[in-house]
């Protein structure tokens, strides 16, 4: 019996200590200290959330248009170079893709030039504006903590509403050579007519950003587009000596690039706190 006493002693001692330690494991851990919090993310990175932003850009755009006929080398395509602007919004996720859409001030041109003396010049722009909506890819983050800063691949449509407006009659003359003495005196009359409906515009582009603050983002960039149909047709009659010669038509689709700068101002803030470890970007 004595036996039986010290062998029971011994087990309830023993299950004693195994339950003490089984209960400080379970038990809840410290707050983690904000050194803490950064190593992990330093080493994980952060939780990002969405970040919902407002955005404006200034650029330089250039487009040119395209003639159906030289008429034996007189008339030439000239590029136009102008300043737009646009605002939107947008919406990034986990700073690797994002969304966003607004409206532009950038209207479509159409130049064309007579070699004569002086140079005679038929310009005519469209005074519509546009909207568009873009799609960004992170190609390349350039900062370790917040992947605010770096490369972005950008591709966009645009969609420029017009009216069918029947632009006024334009009429230039000048002067060409033929042969060492005669001068022949030339007349371009040309008539400008914006396309019925909408046109559209694709768009593809590569930007760089960086983070200014927790609230700013500054970038840079440069854009391709190409047009999908006629914006303006420009039709040019021709004629030496008040005799017809011949006509042609100029076509502005909005092919060309533009150069610009952009500000984003963010809504939300970057970061989200995480329910727990596993939501940790390196996790994932």
């Amino acid at each position: 019996m004595k036996l039986n006493f010290t062998f029971l002693f011994l087990l309830m001692a023993t299950l004693q200590g195994v339950a003490q330690d089984l209960v400080d494991y379970y038990q809840p851990g410290g707050v983690v200290s904000r050194k803490e919090q950064n190593q992990l993310q330093m080493r994980f990175g952060p939780h990002l959330a969405p970040q919902w932003y407002l955005m404006s850009e200034g650029f330089v755009r250039k487009d040119v248009g395209k003639l159906d006929q030289s008429l034996g080398g007189l008339l030439t395509t000239s590029s136009v170079t102008r300043l737009g602007w646009s605002v939107g919004a947008g919406v990034t996720y986990r700073n690797k893709w994002a969304v966003e859409a607004g409206i532009a001030q950038s209207p479509v041109h159409n130049d064309a030039r007579l070699n004569s003396r002086p140079p005679m010049s038929i310009m005519t722009r469209g005074d519509r504006g546009s909207v568009f909506v873009r799609g960004k890819w992170a190609l390349l983050n350039t900062s370790r903590n917040w992947h605010r800063s770096g490369f972005w691949v950008t591709g966009g449509l645009w969609a420029m509403p017009n009216n069918g407006e029947q632009k006024e009659l334009q009429t230039m003359s000048g002067y060409t050579r033929r042969g060492a003495d005669a001068i022949d005196e030339t007349t371009l009359i040309s008539r400008t007519k914006a396309s019925r409906g909408t046109t559209g515009l694709l768009e593809l582009g590569l930007e760089y950003q960086v983070r200014v603050s927790n609230r700013i983002d500054l970038g840079a960039y440069a854009r391709h587009n190409w047009g999908l149909s006629d914006a303006l047709t420009t039709d040019i009659s021709y004629y030496i000596n008040n005799r017809y010669i011949g006509q042609t038509t100029l076509r502005a689709k909005g092919n060309g690039a533009s150069y610009g700068l952009t500000v984003r101002y963010i809504l939300r803030r970057p970061t989200a706190p995480s329910r727990s470890l596993y939501e940790l970007q390196g996790n994932r």
